[in-house]
């Protein structure tokens, strides 16, 4: 029999290191995909044990191990952060590939132009007149968490106050961060575009809250682009033929200008015919660069990585009554293991007054804000949880007002916070909300319209009933709201995951242990075996042959390169042929062991 074991990565090399041939012959089947480990196995004459472990990507396979998990549909590369909360202090608008830009991209900012905010009214202070468009900005912030990219940004543009319906931005054509490159010792983001790819329309830019940037929130801004436009009016942003007039009443001669003159349109440095030439290219007739007022809305779900439940502390009946105390190391711990997001929870029911108004007790709330303060000051997400409420699923009818007065408290306490807390409306619905799932959906919508109140943009987590397993999802019926983030919780296999857990009745055995059952059937991969049995063992698949001529074949319908190690075990009579293989068929490993 072989054993294909994790020791410590077959579960996972099983279904991701491609193709795998158990072959009862020597000779090495032919390869016909990508990324192939063939083993071949034939009678020998003695008995013996084996162990081996080959390293395919020391052979030539360039594969990577895995760094990060996924959740909410991210993947989230681990990554350090400091635990002080970023801050952006620079946002420019600078002409690269203009004279001005020949030594430094600092030379080149343009100094009278600066960025517009959200709800503020357009001037020509806000946009650009620069003939190849908006092709570079510089952002400079308090400090980053080492080297952003695209995914810490996004980019639109439009020429509507409704910046939620623009389009999206053509990809800039690099992204450098320079540590301590900008003013005052601020780290410097440097973003480029293609000449002439943005121009006649507005661009804005999101910097997405996350580990990387270290900002509690995002952080929204525009730049725009009117080619031509030397701002003779400020009722509008037309270019045409009187800014013609206005160049050349200001023509240079044989003097230079500084990048910050109005007339100077293709920032050479002089005012002459060719900015005429500019104006003349980029008339815009009907259709003129709008001066915006631009509002955009949180936007959701924006920002969830990995993260970390934070139990037995707040949910308990009294916080160490379960043997664990919220402590400040613990919020230093995420950081530290490059996590984003706490999920805290909490018992409020325990601190809320059974009579109306129903008031939460306010030495309590004043423990959750020390929690929630402590994770928003580090740039982590904070999930604010409803946890343990058993009233509520007992009789949901009756405890309504309650379960309302306790929401109102928390939304209106929060309601000032960043973006970077988050609601959930309440643990594992179960009882009275499975035997009428129509009781959640009714309850749901009252909470959220108590929670819209005063948080008309808070992201809240929601969930179905059955103990918000996938199953609840099916009869999941949520109000039409932008702003709610799905959720489930995965516990299978049941009995493995909640061995020995004392509120189960009854109680699940201990000493249960994980068979996986999967390793060679997931998705993604066909099973092309022949005269072999399989029996998942802990931790590993042994196959078993039961012919002379046999073969264990698992073959990936997609290439995979998330592997970097293959291991396994032999016990029988066996000569055993390993080979991997490249796309085109080369062997880059090829060796017996008997």
């Amino acid at each position: 029999m072989i054993y294909l074991r994790s020791a410590p990565v077959l579960p996972v090399l099983c279904m991701l290191l491609a193709p795998l041939f158990l072959l009862g012959d020597s000779t090495v089947a032919s390869a016909q995909q990508i990324g192939k480990v063939q083993t071949a196995i034939v009678p020998a004459t003695k008995s013996f044990t084996a162990k081996q472990t080959f390293s395919p990507v020391q052979q030539a396979i360039q594969a990577k191990p895995i760094v990060g998990t996924t959740v909410f549909g991210t993947n989230f590369a681990a990554s350090q952060l400091s635990p002080d909360q970023n801050s952006i202090v620079g946002r420019h608008l600078f002409y690269k590939d203009s004279v001005f830009d020949q030594t430094s991209n600092d030379d080149a900012i343009a100094t009278d132009v600066e960025a517009l905010i959200d709800g503020q009214t357009a001037t020509f202070s806000n946009y650009s007149s620069y003939t190849r468009g908006i092709n570079g900005i510089i952002i400079d912030f308090s400090g980053t968490n080492g080297d952003l990219d695209e995914s810490d940004f996004m980019f639109q543009v439009g020429n509507s106050d409704d910046a939620d319906s623009w389009s999206e931005a053509p990809a800039p054509q690099a992204i450098t961060t320079e540590a301590g490159g900008g003013a005052g010792g601020s780290d410097r983001v440097t973003i480029t575009w293609a000449n002439e790819a943005i121009m006649g329309q507005w661009l804005q830019v999101r910097v997405l809250g996350n580990t990387s940037t270290r900002l509690a929130e995002d952080d929204v801004f525009y730049f725009g682009s009117v080619p031509g436009e030397v701002g003779n009016s400020a009722a509008n942003a037309i270019v045409d033929t009187l800014d013609i007039g206005a160049i050349r009443q200001n023509f240079t001669g044989f003097n230079t200008v500084e990048n910050d003159n109005d007339y100077d349109l293709n920032r050479d440095g002089v005012v002459d015919t060719l900015d005429i030439g500019v104006v003349r290219r980029n008339f815009t007739g009907f259709f003129p660069v709008d001066l915006i007022t631009p509002l955009s809305s949180d936007l959701p779900g924006i920002g969830f990585a990995r993260g970390v439940n934070f139990g037995n502390m707040l949910e308990a009946p009294a916080e160490g009554q379960w043997g664990l105390f919220v402590e400040e190391r613990f919020f230093d711990r995420v950081v530290d293991c490059g996590m984003d997001h706490i999920r805290m929870p909490i018992s409020w029911t325990h601190h809320t007054s059974q009579d109306a108004p129903y008031t939460i007790d306010p030495v309590f709330f004043d423990r959750v804000d020390w929690c929630v303060e402590q994770a928003v000051s580090r740039g982590l997400k904070f999930v604010v949880n409803v946890h343990h409420y058993d009233e509520l699923n007992s009789d949901p009818v009756a405890e309504t007002p309650r379960a309302l007065a306790i929401w109102n408290q928390i939304a209106t306490r929060y309601q000032d916070c960043p973006k970077s807390v988050y609601f959930e409306v309440l643990n594992e619905p179960h009882d009275e909300f499975n035997v009428n799932p129509s009781l959640w959906d009714d309850f749901l919508a009252d909470a959220l319209s108590t929670i819209r109140a005063t948080n008309p943009t808070r992201k809240v987590l929601v969930g179905g009933t059955q103990w918000n397993s996938v199953a609840g999802l099916v009869n999941f019926n949520p109000p039409n709201d932008p702003f709610l983030i799905g959720s489930f919780h995965f516990y299978e296999p049941f009995l493995f995951t909640h061995q020995g857990a004392d509120w189960i009745d009854p109680i699940p055995p201990l000493g249960v242990l994980w068979i996986n059952d999967r390793v060679n059937f997931a998705s993604g991969w066909q099973n092309w075996s022949w005269n072999t049995t399989y029996t998942p063992t802990v931790g590993s698949l042994g196959i078993e042959y039961t012919e002379g001529w046999a073969g264990a074949r698992f073959h990936a319908v997609s290439p995979v390169e998330n592997a970097d190690t293959f291991t396994f075990e032999i016990d029988g009579e066996l000569l055993l042929r390993v080979s991997f293989l490249t796309a085109d068929n080369e062997t880059v490993h090829g060796e017996n062991i008997q």
